[in-house]
């Protein structure tokens, strides 16, 4: 580069003493872009890649302690130099944050022998609160290099859906060798990849083996997002696991789907001529509680009550933004509401209340896959709470489309829910607890 500035000043003080020709002046212009470029591609080629933010890793271990993991059944989990062991067992060790789907979890491990036995559980459906609800209700994604040690075969190798799948491959390091293994969660889609190397590739619905032995789970679907974990083996199966992170999946979801430009507005910011009103307290006049003012609506809290539009939709993303203006509080936006107009009446909540924004609630016979106890009617949100302070806006986005539902808080999938009993219907916006506010509701049709 010095160079390069010592002949730039000698060409320039040439240049002014008139002794520089046409022909001179365009090759020194061509070889000084020519030098120039060539540095500034020689600077970007050493420059680090800048990551995308949505694309990055999210570490779950924090290689210090177990914040964020809880452990259920015998044995227990522990960090020891920076790694994850199991004591005892069997038992699980699994995030308490969130459920995961349409994502890539990447986990390290070592066995202590020339081999163990522990697994990668996905697709959890809810919380457990024992060791055998992650083996029947989930998947288990194998750790276990040599499983005719224990009299069981391929279907029982490392990187396989435990007892569900055979292995393309058998890649799997024998301790103390690291292995890598990556879990593609792909809607109902399970890819397992073991040190790069793909092992197993399954679809809801593909064909799988009977139970051979009573401690193999039982068949049946799993949905896409779950809770993940860890499982600790016994005291003679002892792995260690140094890294386990998420990366989301771009571009999934039904945000995807064309919407029409247009907006069909459902408060035009006046009043609420095309809304209907039902209050736990007949007597109480709705002017009372629903009020329209400033291009917002104002809710006052006594009595419990829900308004509702006249008409029915279906196949629509809907936009709705919220406000708790005094303290935080609890409301809830209805969609595919069915009648029979009373305070009991049928619909899915999408809850507002605070810290729970983005559960479904499901009421009076409507039904999803997601709602796995049937004796109740929540399925609880995807991920940690996307609600910002009382007194700042928050905007939620329900995507209704056939038989699906997504759920949106702040730009985060909160819930999913699929295979409803249900794909139309009017929407409403429900009073409970304190004073909340509304603004800009309004639907996207789906584009045909």
């Amino acid at each position: 580069m010095r160079f390069l500035k010592s002949k730039c000043a000698n060409f320039y003080s040439r240049m002014k003493m008139g002794k520089i020709s046409f022909k001179q002046l365009a090759f020194v212009l061509f070889f000084f872009v020519q030098a120039y470029t060539g540095f500034a591609g020689i600077k970007q080629a050493n420059a680090p890649e800048k990551n995308d933010p949505k694309s990055e890793w999210r570490q779950l271990f924090n290689g210090k302690d177990l914040t964020g993991w809880k452990h259920v059944g015998p044995g227990s989990m522990s960090v020891e130099d920076g790694m994850i062991r199991g004591h005892g067992g069997m038992g699980l060790l699994y995030w308490t944050g969130e459920k995961f789907g349409n994502c890539t979890i990447r986990v390290e491990f070592k066995m202590r022998d020339t081999n163990s036995n522990s697994g990668v559980f996905i697709r959890i459906p809810v919380e457990p609160y024992e060791e055998w609800m992650p083996v029947n209700y989930g998947y288990e994604v194998q750790i276990d290099n040599l499983p005719e040690r224990s009299n069981e075969d391929d279907y029982h190798y490392t990187g396989v859906l435990y007892s569900l799948t055979k292995p393309l491959a058998k890649p799997g390091k024998p301790g103390p060798e690291w292995n890598t293994m990556e879990i593609i969660l792909d809607g109902s889609k399970t890819i397992v990849f073991v040190n790069g190397v793909k092992v197993t590739e399954f679809k809801e619905g593909d064909q799988v083996p009977e139970r051979k032995f009573d401690f193999e789970p039982f068949r049946g679907p799993r949905p896409e997002y779950g809770f993940i974990g860890l499982q600790n083996h016994g005291d003679k199966d002892i792995v260690f696991f140094r890294k386990v992170e998420v990366k989301p999946m771009q571009g999934k979801g039904m945000k995807q789907i064309k919407f029409e430009r247009k907006k069909i507005r459902l408060f035009n910011g006046k009043d609420l001529s095309n809304w209907e009103f039902f209050l736990k307290k007949p007597i109480v006049d709705p002017a009372t509680v629903f009020i329209a003012q400033n291009g917002l609506i104002h809710m006052n809290p006594n009595p419990w009550g829900y308004m509702r539009t006249k008409e029915s939709y279906s196949d629509y993303k809907l936009h709705v933004e919220w406000c708790y203006p005094v303290e935080a509080t609890n409301s809830g936006v209805f969609v595919h509401y069915q009648p029979r107009d009373s305070v009991a009446f049928k619909w899915i909540e999408c809850q507002l209340g605070a810290g729970n924004a983005g559960d479904f609630i499901c009421e009076k016979g409507i039904d999803m896959d997601e709602r796995v106890d049937k004796t109740k009617g929540g399925v609880k949100k995807l991920a940690e709470s996307s609600e910002k302070k009382v007194g700042e806006w928050n905007t939620i986005e329900v995507i209704c489309i056939a038989n699906t539902i997504e759920v949106y808080v702040n730009d985060v999938l909160q819930n999913k829910g699929t295979n409803l009993n249900v794909n139309q219907g009017a929407i409403g916006l429900q009073v409970e607890g304190k004073d909340i506010e509304f603004r800009n509701l309004y639907i996207r049709k789906q584009k045909k």
